[in-house]
């Protein structure tokens, strides 16, 4: 039986170095590498190009800025456009996000988003929602990825709409388990430094302690209040 475990981006290292550690012949992928992997399957040409799609939000705002009423005060603010791509991306994946929003607020996000998808398909660009559109087509028109039996859901957490639209698809004749992530509680230690050189000095000494204790490096961040 060939086993494939789909695991998040920042798992993804480490859990193929504990697959090879234990000597398993199991292949280990992110969702958005094995939408990739089954695109290229299909011989689908596309292209990435997420400077693209910021600009392609920019100038839908900019096409349609005559016809809008309802977003008009704030359109011009660059806030309005991080917003606007949150909500493509959660449209994109099939949430229902009109039923909270004023009609003249739904009509405007429309038309806004039927006009960022025509510039979208004017340059051949496929965002990430698209292409895994694209997959889960591909996954019912023909059986992808033949050799896989069994797949795993390792540590995804919540799926979107779409995304469990595609799993369900993939699934189908194959072997489906979840893994859910393992939430451990939470213990924080406090510890306060005479200076920031010190501070700098403290924190490279722990990064490095956990590192030598073999800590993978996806595992381990660093925040600073003021750089």
């Amino acid at each position: 039986m060939s086993l494939l475990y789909v695991v998040p981006n920042t798992y993804l290292r480490q859990f193929r170095r504990i697959l090879s550690q234990q000597g398993r012949s199991a292949l280990a992928i992110t969702m958005s590498g094995l939408v990739a992997q089954i695109l290229k399957e299909g011989l689908v040409s596309y292209r990435e190009d997420e400077i693209l799609e910021e600009i392609a939000i920019w100038q839908s705002v900019q096409d349609c800025a005559d016809t809008l009423r309802f977003f008009a005060p704030i359109a011009q603010f660059t806030g309005f456009i991080q917003e606007l791509r949150w909500l493509f991306e959660q449209i994109d994946h099939g949430e229902d996000i009109f039923v909270s929003m004023p009609e003249e607020g739904q009509a405007e996000l429309r038309i806004l988003y039927q006009r960022y998808h025509e510039i979208l398909k004017q340059h051949g660009i496929l965002n990430a929602t698209q292409q895994l559109h694209r997959a889960t087509n591909l996954a019912r028109q023909t059986r992808v990825l033949p050799n896989v039996d069994a797949i795993i859901l390792q540590g995804l957490g919540e799926l979107s709409p779409l995304e469990k639209e595609f799993v369900s698809v993939l699934a189908q004749g194959r072997t489906l388990d979840v893994v859910w992530p393992q939430v451990e509680d939470t213990f924080v230690e406090v510890k306060q430094a005479t200076d920031p050189i010190a501070e700098v000095e403290m924190i490279g000494k722990e990064l490095r302690s956990q590192i030598e204790a073999g800590t993978p490096i996806e595992e381990l961040a660093v925040a600073f209040p003021n750089l």
